[in-house]
This record gives structure tokens, sequence and C-alpha cells, in this order.
């Protein structure tokens, strides 16, 4: 089962975009409260994966989810 950590708790856009990503894949969801907390989660051998907003129709470009992607 492949363990994907998402920003926020089951039920929110995240989980739904994992799932839509991963659909044929048995999936188990890491909640994390924060952007920051996906890479600690996979850095610490919770999550084997992640799925990460980079852009969304309120602010437009997630500048800092960019800046993590990029450290």
């Amino acid at each position: 089962m492949k363990r994907v950590a998402i920003q926020g708790y089951k039920g929110c856009f995240h989980e739904q975009a994992a799932r839509l990503f991963y659909s044929s894949t048995p999936l188990s969801i890491v909640e994390c409260d924060t952007f920051p907390d996906l890479y600690t989660a996979m850095d610490g051998g919770e999550a084997d994966a992640a799925v990460m907003a980079i852009e969304n129709t309120v602010s437009g470009g997630l500048i800092h989810n960019f800046e993590l992607l990029r450290e």
C-alpha cells in the first residue's frame, strides 16, 4: 500500500487529488498540518510520496510551495 502525505485531513481536496492521481493504487493517507510537514513525513519514512498544491484559484501560485520543491 502506498503511503501518500497530504496537507490537510481526510475529505479535503488534497486527499481527492491524491486518490485521483493514484487511482489504480491502494492508498494510505498521511495527514499533515503544513506543507513543510509533507517533506518531514517523507524524510522520516512515514510517507512514500506527497501531493501538494502549487496553485489555487484564490491566490494563484503558491510561491512558498515552489520554494519547498526547489529545496
